[in-house]
C-alpha cells in the first residue's frame, strides 16, 4: 500500500513522504533520504532543556536538546508555546491514518517499527501562547482543531501530550512530509 498511498498522495495535491529508513514497497530510487526541513523545524523548536527518556520505568530526565534527542522519547512543546499538536495512533499503518482520514498530512510521522504504532506531529505556522497572560479565543480554536483532529485520526483519547517518539531516533521509522 504504501506505493499506492504515495501516487494517490501526489494526485490530491499533498506533500509525498521522505522516508528516513527503507519501507518495503518503495523504489528507494525516486526517494531523498536525508532529513528535510522538518526534522532541522522540530529540533529548532523544543524547549532548550526538555524532558526526555528512553524507557519510561527510568523517569524524566532534563537534558540539553543536544542530548535529549539522542532518547528515544522527548518533550516537543515548551511550557509557555504550542508548536507542534501531537496524536497517538495505536493501530496497524498508523502512518497511514491521514490519508486514510482524508486530513492533511502531518510535518512528521514517527512509528515503531514493531507493531506499526505512530506519533503524528503537525507543525504550527506561528506557535500558539499558553501562558497566564495567553488569549482565550486562540486556545479554543487550537483546543477545537486538536479534539477534530483526533477524533478524526481515532487517535489515544488519553494521549498525555508531553512526551512524542523522538523523530529520526533509530528506534523508529520516521516519515517526513515534504511540501512542494
Amino acid at each position: 500500500k504504501p506505493s499506492s498511498t504515495k501516487k494517490l498522495s501526489q494526485q490530491r495535491g499533498q506533500p509525498f513522504w521522505l522516508w528516513s529508513q527503507h519501507f518495503e514497497g518503495y523504489d528507494m530510487e525516486e526517494l531523498s533520504l536525508e532529513r528535510g526541513q522538518q526534522a532541522s523545524l522540530f529540533f529548532e523548536r523544543l524547549p532548550f532543556k526538555p524532558y526526555c527518556v528512553n524507557e519510561f520505568s527510568e523517569g524524566l530526565k532534563v537534558r540539553a536538546k543536544g542530548e535529549a534527542v539522542k532518547r528515544r522519547h522527548v518533550q516537543y512543546n515548551t511550557p509557555a508555546k504550542v508548536a507542534y499538536l501531537c496524536f497517538d495512533v495505536d493501530k496497524d499503518r498508523a502512518h497511514e491514518a491521514w490519508f486514510d482520514a482524508n486530513l492533511p498530512a502531518p510535518s512528521l510521522v514517527v512509528q515503531n517499527p514493531a507493531n506499526g504504532h505512530a506519533h503524528l506531529l503537525y507543525a504550527l505556522a506561528a506557535p500558539i501562547c499558553r501562558t497566564n497572560a495567553a488569549r482565550l479565543k486562540p486556545l479554543r480554536y487550537l483546543a477545537a482543531v486538536e479534539e477534530g483532529l483526533r477524533a478524526k485520526l481515532g487517535a489515544d483519547e488519553g494521549f498525555a501530550g508531553l512526551m512524542c517518539k523522538t523523530p529520526h531516533h533509530d528506534a523508529w521509522r520516521t516519515f517526513e512530509a515534504r511540501f512542494e
